[in-house]
């Protein structure tokens, strides 16, 4: 049996006294910016190509940015060392600030957390060419037709301009603050938003006047802080794209009252004029034979030629608009001629029948925004090259054929335009693109 009695005054309980928590350590304050995209956002969403109305800015994505561009501003080190060792240092130094895959000695969480807010999530695209007509982005006669290609063969396919949002970045120590800031400069600068930020599209203009530290008016300008961030880190481990103060660089200042898009346009124009040099052709709506020896070479290589090509152009067995980055779709016209052919990075250093791994490109071109000003922006990533490694070829009649893409000096010197004039100054098409841009 249960009794219940109310306690007396002697036998109230006492509880210990509560202690106040000494030094309590303030939040870290977090870092704020506001972005608006200049140039379109292609994709961004779960499915490539896409934009996912739910999540059009999506916190992974921006992450992963984050991560790529710590890499390329602070994955060097200061001191020679072995490849591995270089990769291990850059690796715990990354996992610290942006986690690794959990194990017994720790949780792998990462130090930064991305949350976002759309604050504008801007309307479809839409592009008018110049016959005044409604196309579509990836169509032969839209002004980035060259850098929308992918989205070709997509029946979702969409993009969105006018677009805004606030990134907040939370840390876990202060003194994550500044190399976190200076990763957000390179990844604004240089990189973006979404797919084919190498190509301009998804690029970010801060909103914010913590960004004026970082401006620049000029490449002199924009080389110091490049200079400034990656320090006296000249070690890096192979195949990881940099920072350089000495990378190839062009910055272009704009005509009176262009646009971001229209920057855009201007270079995208260049770079399909150079990748795409072509003679006349004798027939309507047919452009004439490309001048750079891929074409000839897979003739060569599948023992097949058109009859309207018995005549090679060029007598070179290389790829070398491979520099500019891979796979490349070969598409012939012609019933006689090789057909669609796809050009690959070697998977591996011994040659295999496998299908070959991607080469990012890089080299990004897009407009850019410092602050107030805008400019044209073409640079080429230090510490990202094929290094005289092989390509893979594939189409219906070969499975797989090792070709190269580097061509000597003496080559480069034959590859000529329809007015015979050698369209390569060196034998890197990349160093050669850039030298036919005027800053």
């Amino acid at each position: 049996m249960m009794f219940n009695r109310k306690p007396s005054a002697e036998s109230s309980v006492n509880c210990p006294d509560v202690k106040k928590i000494e030094n309590h350590k303030p939040p870290i304050e977090p870092i704020i910016r506001n972005y608006r995209l200049i140039t379109p956002l292609m994709g961004g969403g779960v499915k490539a190509g896409e934009n996912d109305s739910n999540f059009l800015i999506r916190p992974s994505s921006i992450r992963g940015q984050l991560r790529f561009w710590w890499r390329a501003c602070f994955g060097g080190s200061h001191q020679p060392q072995s490849h591995d060792a270089l990769l291990a240092d850059m690796f715990a130094r990354e996992s610290a600030l942006f986690g690794k895959a959990a194990d017994s000695q720790s949780s792998g969480a990462s130090a930064v957390q991305v949350e976002i807010e759309v604050i504008n999530s801007g309307s479809q695209f839409r592009v008018i060419a110049k016959n005044g007509q409604e196309v579509k982005i990836s169509a032969m006669n839209s002004p980035y037709g060259y850098s929308a290609f992918p989205l070709q063969d997509k029946q979702n396919a969409s993009v969105r301009e006018g677009i805004e949002f606030k990134l907040t970045i939370h840390l876990k120590s202060a003194e994550q603050r500044e190399e976190l800031e200076k990763v957000l400069w390179a990844w604004q600068t240089f990189g973006g938003i979404g797919a084919r930020t190498r190509r301009g599209f998804g690029v970010l203009q801060a909103l914010d006047k913590a960004n004026h530290r970082f401006a620049f008016a000029n490449k002199a300008e924009l080389q110091q802080h490049i200079r400034a961030i990656i320090g006296n880190r000249s070690y890096w481990p192979n195949g990881v794209p940099h920072l350089a103060p000495t990378m190839q660089l062009r910055l272009i200042k704009p005509k009176p009252n262009q646009t971001a898009l229209n920057i855009w346009a201007d270079l995208l124009r260049c770079y399909k004029e150079f990748r795409q040099q072509r003679n006349d052709g004798n027939q309507p709506n047919r452009p004439g034979r490309s001048r750079w020896p891929e074409p000839d070479a897979l003739r060569r290589l599948t023992r097949q030629r058109s009859r309207l090509h018995e005549q090679p152009l060029s007598t070179i067995d290389a790829f070398p608009r491979g520099e500019f980055g891979l796979p490349i779709i070969f598409h012939f016209k012609d019933s006689d001629d090789p057909g669609d052919s796809e050009l690959r990075l070697q998977a591996n250093h011994e040659f295999s029948q496998q299908k070959g791994d991607r080469f990012a490109s890089p080299m990004l071109l897009k407009p850019v925004a410092s602050t107030g000003q805008l400019f044209g922006l073409i640079a080429v990533f230090e510490g990202s090259t094929l290094d005289g490694r092989q390509a893979i070829i594939k189409n219906r009649r070969i499975t797989a054929a090792a070709v190269i893409i580097d061509v000597s000096e003496s080559q480069a010197r034959t590859i000529v335009d329809k007015q015979r004039r050698p369209m390569l100054t060196n034998p890197s098409i990349i160093t050669s693109f850039l030298e036919t841009i005027e800053e």
